[in-house]
């Protein structure tokens, strides 16, 4: 396992980087189209950074459901930085 700040480690947050499936597009996006007053529920991106795999379970859900995706924008140095931007 390559340690925080080694080449090795930084050589993979580029290549995570640059795998991102929409970084141009935006952080939060509506999966479904419920109108409710029961809380929403928010998912998160899987590694890829796409929400895309969750559309089929939000149509299925009888509350507002969101996803957050990886973009450009999203810090990648830690979970915790990520975490925190979202």
């Amino acid at each position: 396992t390559p340690k925080f700040g080694s080449p090795a480690q930084s050589h993979t947050q580029l290549n995570l980087s640059t795998l991102l499936v929409n970084p141009e597009g935006p952080t939060l996006t509506r999966l479904n189209s419920v109108q409710s007053s029961e809380r929403p529920l928010f998912l998160v991106h899987p590694i890829e950074g796409s929400t895309t795999v969750f559309h089929s379970l939000a149509t299925k859900l009888s509350i507002p459901t969101y996803g957050l995706q990886c973009t450009g924008a999203a810090p990648l140095d830690s979970i915790q930085s990520l975490a925190t931007y979202y």
